[in-house]
């Protein structure tokens, strides 16, 4: 069953496999940065917006809204770029 494994072999598909591993990565990073940054951002758009267009609400409750509305954006428009990202780069890898 495990007669054939050789850890020379392992370490070097590991070693072959190392950029797109990296460029994964980098992707995941570059996301949960651009991800907190669209979420502060709705929560200062938010609490500076929201009691101006809406007189009854708030400027604590404004924030709580517009960081909600930024994060919501923010996992809808990372979520297709991190995944096309990816599918382009696992295009890469397989040819």
């Amino acid at each position: 069953m495990f007669w054939d494994f050789s850890v020379a072999k392992s370490v070097s598909l590991v070693l072959r496999t190392w950029p797109y591993l990296l460029l994964r990565a980098l992707v995941f990073g570059v996301s949960l940065a651009i991800f907190v940054v669209l979420t502060a951002s709705g929560g200062v758009i938010g609490h500076e917006m929201l009691p101006l267009l809406i007189n009854e609400i708030g400027t604590s409750e404004a924030g709580i809204l517009g960081t909600v509305g930024g994060g919501g954006l923010g996992v809808l428009v990372l979520r297709i770029l991190r995944e096309y990202t990816l599918y382009m780069a696992r295009l890469d890898h397989v040819e």
